[in-house]
């Protein structure tokens, strides 16, 4: 009975189109192959002249001399041919190798780089690379490699018109969220590029029902990563450039891609810490997409500008006061239909002094189901409260959420910031932030006293060294945290994930309260 509940919060939420698509697509698939697309259906993508586009910074993926590729810190040599379908370094790992991403890498030749995308295409059968999202990315890079060194076999050109024949008869609509953005852009921009009608305005229809839809009005993506955020508006502004050069006839379409990025540029730089980094909130990792400061370049170069927009609907906060910059997550699990990259982080919150992380949230170091995996999405990984074992949202599998946390009410009124929800078991809470100078305040009161005792834990950031003063008071950089109301504090070890694959140890605080409210004081010289 359980399961079955929880099934059903699971698939409750999702849009009916999400449901017809999974049931419909594999039938569809089962009896569908891949379409041929003679060379004289693509002229004049092959005649074209090569176009004059940014060099984009990237990291080093590739190394020919030896076949060898490294992704989220984890390396693969191939002693003979490449094998694109290779799963020994789980599935991201080769969904990445399939991206085509580092053939951006100019310190590579274009020689080189043509090899390679040769020996993709007569590898054989694609078991990974022709999935619609590993296809979507490559697309994109394809089409910007081509435009660039047009002078290529043509073979790669029949791949690439290929790819968008699949794409076209399969874009995820029963994914959604940013699976089905990235197919629109890369129909739209392959669609231009090879001059076929139908792709390109099946791409601009996805695509721009996805930007209604995805993009809130602070312009934050619906999905709440700021790494995703980072790295839709990235391949967006690839999308910009690329469409500039290719579609100068097309004025509005420019206008209303230009305009978008601007607003998720604007919440992108709202949620950066003066060090230039992000909360690593919901799926996001360090080291994956590109800086805030790398981003602002490149949509700069675009004649992109930001809007200006203030924090809203996304259900984020960036407090700056003084020395302190906080951010306060009082979002819900957010899209309803498509929470794969949500985590049970209700009412969290970060805290960098002078710049510095003091208080994080984890982020995530895999995709991969397992305890790893489980914990970094669960309540316990981030800087919240809870009754036992709970998450305030069932989190389950690698991507899947049941019953979910209720936002009963936020309250924002001067330097105070009050949130009232329930989570996935009933239990109610409420969470007040306030600051002044030198001083933050963080207030949690069990309102329906369904338990009497809640417990709960604050992650520090590797660089802290914690020292216990007390039962009731630890001291953390230079920063006093002094827990009022509460049972006992202990200082405990956990993994911190520096970025994919790859964990350090550092320290947090837990604590107990039995007289359901605690009061914390964060005070510093």
């Amino acid at each position: 009975m359980r399961t079955l509940l929880r099934l059903y919060y699971t698939l409750r939420p999702l849009k009916w189109r999400q449901l017809w698509y999974l049931l419909y697509y594999p039938f569809k698939r089962k009896f569908s192959r891949r379409k041929k697309i003679k060379a004289s259906l693509i002229r004049t993508a092959i005649e074209r002249p090569a176009i004059n586009l940014n060099s984009l910074t990237t990291q080093h993926y590739y190394f020919p001399e030896n076949r060898s590729f490294g992704f989220l810190n984890k390396d693969k040599t191939f002693a003979q041919n490449i094998d694109w379908n290779f799963s020994g370094n789980g599935l991201l790992w080769v969904f990445q190798l399939n991206y085509f991403e580092w053939l951006a890498d100019d310190s590579l030749s274009p020689k080189v780089r043509l090899e390679t995308m040769l020996n993709y295409v007569n590898s054989g059968k694609k078991k990974i690379g022709w999935l619609p999202y590993p296809s979507s990315l490559r697309m994109l890079s394809w089409t910007r490699f081509l435009s660039r060194f047009p002078k290529a076999p043509i073979e790669i050109f029949v791949a690439l018109a290929e790819d968008a024949a699949w794409l076209y008869r399969f874009p995820e609509y029963q994914l959604d969220g940013n699976h089905l953005w990235e197919n629109g852009l890369a129909l739209l921009v392959a669609g231009q590029f090879l001059e076929n009608r139908k792709f390109k305005e099946r791409g601009e229809q996805i695509l721009r029902s996805c930007i209604a839809e995805q993009i809130l009005a602070d312009g934050g993506h619906a999905e709440g990563s700021p790494m995703y955020q980072s790295l839709l508006l990235w391949r967006l502004l690839q999308g910009i450039e690329l469409m500039g050069h290719l579609a100068e006839s097309e004025p509005e379409l420019l206008t209303f891609l230009k305009e978008n990025a601007g607003r998720m540029l604007s919440w992108l730089r709202q949620m950066s810490f003066s060090n230039g980094t992000w909360p690593m909130t919901n799926d996001s990792a360090f080291g994956i997409a590109p800086d805030t400061k790398t981003v602002v370049e490149y949509a700069n170069k675009l004649g992109v500008l930001s809007a200006e927009l203030p924090l809203s609907a996304s259900g984020y906060r960036m407090i700056k006061n003084g020395r302190m910059e906080i951010f306060v997550d009082v979002a819900p699990i957010q899209p309803s239909y498509q929470p794969g990259h949500s985590h049970a982080d209700t009412g969290n919150f970060c805290l960098y002094l002078d710049g510095n992380p003091i208080v994080i949230d984890l982020g995530v170091s895999t995709y991969e189901v397992g305890n790893r995996r489980a914990y970094e999405r669960s309540t316990a990984a981030h800087n919240v409260s809870r009754i036992g074992n709970d998450n305030s949202s069932d989190v389950w599998k690698s991507f899947r959420v049941g019953k979910r946390a209720k936002i009963l009410a936020v309250s924002e009124l001067g330097n105070n910031i009050t949130l009232l929800y329930k989570d996935c078991c009933g239990n109610r809470f409420e969470r007040s932030f306030s600051w002044m100078q030198n001083r933050l305040i963080i207030k949690d009161n069990l309102v329906n006293l369904k338990a009497k005792i809640f417990s709960g834990q604050l992650h520090f950031h590797p660089s802290i060294e914690l020292e216990k003063l007390s039962d009731s008071s630890v001291k953390g950089g230079d920063c006093f945290f002094e827990f009022i109301g509460c049972e006992r504090v202990e200082i405990f070890e956990y993994y911190y994930p520096e970025t994919f694959n790859k964990t350090i140890i550092s320290h947090g605080v837990k604590y107990k309260s039995a007289n359901a409210e605690l009061l914390v004081e964060l005070n510093f010289g």
